[in-house]
């Protein structure tokens, strides 16, 4: 995964947990991960994996085409 693809997601992941109004510890609960992990997942430090990503989805109600890079962020509402 490519530095900008991880930074992209990270950056979405950011922006659509602060959408829903949730802290980084109120999701790291929910995910059951550390809140550094998390915050390294948001700076695009770390690749997302699948699992995790699909888990946010669930968490925070919004589609997995929301992190689909080729296309601007659509904020669900």
């Amino acid at each position: 995964m490519s530095d900008t693809v991880r930074f992209e997601i990270g950056k979405r992941i950011k922006v659509l947990r602060k959408w829903r109004s949730k802290s980084q510890k109120q999701l790291c609960v929910q995910l059951e991960c550390s809140q550094a992990y998390l915050s390294d997942l948001e700076r695009g430090n770390l690749p997302c994996p699948i699992a995790t990503l699909i888990k946010i989805c669930d968490i925070l109600n919004v589609d997995l085409q929301y992190f689909d890079i080729r296309k601007p962020p659509v904020m669900p509402v």
